[in-house]
């Protein structure tokens, strides 16, 4: 065993079995810390100090990733824009209608509408 207890600062390039070693290697160090010198005690607070940081910070992006809000914004037809605006689909289904509520034409013809742009549509409709 060395002389001092191990330090994880190269861990990320080793194979999980090396560092599940060494990870059990410093919780048998735990045990001799009472007897062990001050300063090796200090390092070895310092060192673990540095790899719960470490730790915490992968935690938080990945965590962070996992729960990335979706997209406010996708297109949605004619039958979701008349719930989400509250008219019929024969009083959207007119191109004057769905053109001044921000409508468009897919590639196959179909009318669309972005979310945010009817929320803006509805913002304009009820002043200020």
């Amino acid at each position: 065993m060395n002389s001092g207890p191990p330090t994880l600062a190269h861990r990320a390039n080793q194979p999980n079995e090396e560092v599940t070693d060494q990870m059990n290697e410093i919780v048998n160090w735990v045990d001799r810390l009472p007897e062990a010198p001050l300063d090796l005690v200090l390092r070895f607070r310092r060192d673990l100090a540095k790899v719960l940081a470490d730790a915490d910070l992968v935690i938080a992006r990945r965590l962070t990733i996992a729960q990335a809000p979706p997209s406010l914004d996708r297109a949605v037809g004619l039958d979701e824009a008349c719930t989400i605006l509250g008219t019929t689909k024969a009083w959207l289904g007119r191109k004057a209608n769905w053109a001044k509520c921000g409508g468009y034409l897919d590639a196959d013809r179909h009318v669309k509408f972005s979310i945010v742009t009817l929320q803006a549509y509805l913002r304009r409709q009820q002043g200020p």
